[in-house]
């Protein structure tokens, strides 16, 4: 009987900690410095993307798809530069002509990223579920799949 009170004792603290007890990491410091990290990338990520639009906006001058440049074949990303100006500017069939692939991935891959965020906000975890990188996998399947059809119509 004392046996079974020491496991679910045990268990019952390993519950504590997983909802979120001072020992399992999830305070409120923690979750405030993992927002602030999480806001500070987002930034970070925009700022240069809006530096980059800039950019080319005033110079014409774009990264060139290496891909292309090496083997005169459209890789999966290319266009992704163009698909974003056009989105930007409103132009959702030009985004389309410019990437198909991408403009059906980019509001899935959007979500995704979204839940990502919150969950290492609130829990703090940053490691990939299984179902995560079968998904993944799946997305690098299509990208590949999408980059040799592309190249033969």
């Amino acid at each position: 009987m004392r046996d079974e009170s020491i496991i679910v004792s045990g268990i019952a603290e390993r519950g504590k900690r997983r909802a979120g007890g001072a020992e399992s990491g999830i305070t409120e410091s923690g979750i405030a410095e993992r927002r602030r990290v999480v806001l500070r990338s987002c930034g970070e990520i925009l700022a240069l993307g809006l530096v980059y639009c800039v950019w080319g906006r005033l110079t014409g001058l774009y990264l060139p798809c290496p891909v292309r440049a090496l083997t005169g074949y459209l890789c999966p990303g290319c266009g992704i530069t163009h698909m974003f100006l056009a989105i930007l500017r409103g132009s959702w069939r030009e985004a389309w002509e410019a990437n198909r692939l991408l403009c059906v991935l980019l509001p899935v891959g959007g979500v995704y990223a979204l839940r990502r965020c919150r969950k290492y906000v609130r829990e703090g975890v940053s490691s990939y579920s299984p179902a995560e990188m079968v998904g993944l996998a799946a997305a690098f399947g299509a990208a590949v799949f999408f980059g040799i059809l592309r190249n033969l119509y």
